[in-house]
């Protein structure tokens, strides 16, 4: 706004630059078109709608989409009122849309409300056990742990219900819906099929290899013109940090209605039917997870714990992060009640020192992959070059671990420099360390990037900083788990704001973007005390 005012940027650039802001911050969006010149606010309300399709304008805070609906809708305008009036129709036809779906939603949270109240604890929890213990469950929901990303095909809310086009099913509402998302596209049809047809075709031109004039509810016709979209980026953390004073600050996380959509809309498109026991079991997983007596008797009578065994709460100015201690003991705990582990949860590795993760990524990157090897090699070669880094013969890092010896390199002709290492003996003398039972799985680096510390690897980059040295992650006994790889389990998982994370790693938990109920909230400020 202040380079708009200034002259140096005109009134498109300064629409266009507040569209992506619509949707997270519409409030303060809202200020900037109000503070406009009575006779421009209708231009910026155009140029913002203009340059919006109809998915992005779906997202715009309600509040700012009524303004420019206002604005749009009068006869004093800058643009012509007809092209002003077909801007306005596009906003209010959102409008309705949203009515209605808020309408649906209420009308869900009825019946949410409906079947939590039907949802006996010690019925509830008799069932799920005898049907899930011993992994008697049939169900085959596929394998999403190892990456936030992996949720995100799942991610994508279908505005249209069946096909369209060609050989679709063409529903009324459906047809409607491409026809006003083709217009945007300055394509025009009507509701015939073979006008409807060839206007698909014509817009599928160049966008995908053989146009058919079909569109399918999730396909890539349907996404770009915006009727397939994603709901949400990816499943996100709730991290804490340390502040310039040394103290514990939560990141805010998602509001719980809006981060149980995300959930929802993953149960749904990863395939759990209604009515199944997949269903009924992660609706129990939620209500345990907010109401406290409902947890209590759930679990009631089940004597297994959490064991910490080795695993270090608290090292070197980090203790384990008290949102994930409390979330991974009541999964834990709903797990075994349910039927999904067995036992005693044996905590592997909590607080990790940054020595022990750098040791761990070393091992790793040069032992088991070819990642950044151009790079792991120029460094050894200035490691041996360095008496810094030199103990007679071996080649060490800051730490004092090993990673080459003499014999490893080739020299320059009667000198003592290094020119060339022989990579291939280095992965050897890597892959004989180790260090972990598991050396093949990813492990993040102990030291921030820039720090010299991190040689033979990158100094700068990725590998990224382990969540273990902050006490954002922990590692568990994943054997306990019945369905070990199962969808299911990250989907209870999901329902305590609970995700494994790490790639190929089924032992590996950290907190997901749900955020921090009124009891959670109570034991984050015992430990800020």
């Amino acid at each position: 706004m202040k380079k708009y005012n200034k002259g140096e940027i005109n009134i498109i650039a300064l629409g266009k630059g507040l569209i992506p802001h619509g949707h997270n911050n519409g409030g303060q969006v809202l200020q900037v078109l109000e503070q406009m010149d009575y006779l421009t606010q209708d231009d910026l309300a155009y140029v913002m709608a203009k340059s919006s399709n109809d998915s992005t304008l779906s997202r715009f805070n309600s509040a700012l989409l009524s303004k420019m609906a206002e604005y749009l809708s009068g006869y004093f305008n800058t643009h012509s009122w007809g092209e002003n009036a077909e801007q306005a129709a596009r906003i209010n036809k959102i409008l309705n849309k949203e009515a209605k779906v808020q309408e649906g939603n209420a009308e869900l949270r009825k019946v949410e409300t409906e079947r939590t109240s039907d949802l006996n604890p010690v019925k509830s929890q008799k069932e799920l056990h005898e049907h899930f213990n011993g992994g008697k469950n049939s169900g085959n929901l596929p394998k999403v742990y190892g990456s936030r990303a992996n949720f995100n095909p799942y991610l994508k809310e279908n505005k249209l219900n069946a096909s369209i086009g060609n050989g679709g099913i063409n529903n009324e509402d459906d047809v409607a819906l491409v026809i006003a998302a083709l217009k945007v596209h300055n394509i025009v049809c009507t509701k015939e099929l073979d006008s409807l047809v060839e206007a698909i075709k014509k817009f599928q031109k160049g966008k995908i290899k053989n146009p058919d004039g079909n569109i399918s509810p999730s396909g890539k016709t349907a996404e770009a013109l915006g009727l397939s979209m994603s709901s949400a980026v990816t499943i996100g953390r709730v991290e804490r940090t340390k502040n310039s004073k040394g103290e514990y600050v939560y990141g805010k996380g998602t509001e719980t209605a809006d981060y149980y959509k995300k959930v929802d809309l993953i149960e749904k498109n990863i395939g759990v039917k209604q009515g199944s026991k997949e269903e009924y079991l992660l609706h129990a997983a939620r209500e345990a997870h907010g109401n406290s007596k409902f947890f209590d008797e759930f679990t009631k009578g089940i004597k297994a714990k959490l064991n910490w065994g080795n695993a270090t709460k608290s090292l070197e100015g980090h203790s384990l992060n008290s949102l994930l201690e409390t979330r991974i003991t009541k999964f834990h705990k709903f797990c075994v009640a349910a039927g999904l582990y067995n036992g005693d949860m044996l905590i592997m590795d909590a607080v990790r020192p940054p020595k022990t993760a750098h040791r761990y990524s070393t091992e790793h990157y040069i032992g088991y992959t070819n990642e950044h090897e151009d790079q792991i090699k120029k460094n050894l070669v200035d490691m041996f070059n360095n008496s810094k880094y030199r103990n007679g013969n071996d080649v060490t890092d800051l730490d004092g671990n090993v990673w080459a010896h003499k014999n490893h390199f080739l020299f320059e002709e009667g000198k003592d420099n290094a020119k060339i290492v022989d990579y291939e003996k280095v992965k050897k003398e890597a892959a004989s360390k180790k260090y972990r039972s598991n050396p093949a799985s990813v492990a993040a680096e102990g030291y921030d990037s820039g720090r010299e510390e991190r040689k033979p690897l990158p100094v700068n980059g990725k590998p990224g900083k382990s969540l273990h040295t902050t006490g954002n992650a922990l590692d568990v006994n994943s054997k306990g788990f019945v369905y070990r790889d199962g969808g299911i389990t990250d989907l209870v998982a999901l329902n305590f704001g609970l995700v494994r994370a790490a790639p190929g790693e089924q032992w590996h938990f950290e907190c997901a973007d749900l955020r921090a109920s009124a009891s959670e909230q109570e034991i984050i400020e015992t430990e800020k005390r």
